[in-house]
């Protein structure tokens, strides 16, 4: 299982300006560091909590068909774009929409298959056989929960002043575990 990002999120969830209030600063000749602490917070945060922050597309790549009902690696769920799948050819075909039944009520959001449809029963390719492109995310950087935007301000502050370690501190993740999905 491989997850490819198609359209990342932006901008990110905190910006470089609430960070350097957060962190009490105002110089501005670290902005471009600042910036990447925030990313790399929000992949963390992201990655811990199995969530997207931001609207973000993302394609899951898969060996063969799942067991259904799949689960998808990031919550919340807006949609599947396409469902696609690779022959032993290499060729490439997409699964009607008709044929599966999205859920993005559930936490995470599911794919099942329409009552009365199956499976294709072509050849699948031994390695990334199914391609599922899917939606995510809160939405813009105001629907994200604060918890979650004082978590990236937390790793991003404790990265900027402690450069040579790669420990994040505790704090970084108790605050993201109220909203932390079990199912990893």
């Amino acid at each position: 299982m491989a997850i490819e990002i198609i359209s990342a999120p932006s901008p990110e969830p905190v910006s470089v300006d609430e960070l350097k209030l957060f962190m009490r600063m105002d110089a501005i000749e670290f902005d471009a560091m600042l910036e990447g602490f925030i990313i790399a917070g929000r992949y963390e945060a992201e990655k811990y909590q199995g969530r997207a922050f931001l609207t973000q597309t993302l394609k899951l790549w898969l060996d063969d068909w799942p067991k259904l009902p799949l689960c998808l690696p990031r919550a919340p769920l807006q949609s599947v774009g396409s469902v696609k799948y690779y022959d032993e050819n290499d060729v490439e075909y997409t699964f009607d929409a008709e044929n599966y039944f999205v859920d993005t009520k559930s936490e995470p959001g599911r794919i099942e298959l329409a009552s009365g449809a199956g499976l294709p029963s072509t050849t699948l390719r031994s390695i990334n056989a199914v391609a599922i492109e899917f939606v995510c995310g809160y939405g813009e950087e105001n629907d994200v929960p604060e918890l979650t935007k004082t978590a990236i301000k937390v790793f991003a502050t404790h990265r900027f002043e402690n450069p040579d370690t790669d420990k994040v501190p505790d704090a970084f993740y108790y605050l993201l575990t109220t909203d932390k999905l079990d199912w990893f």
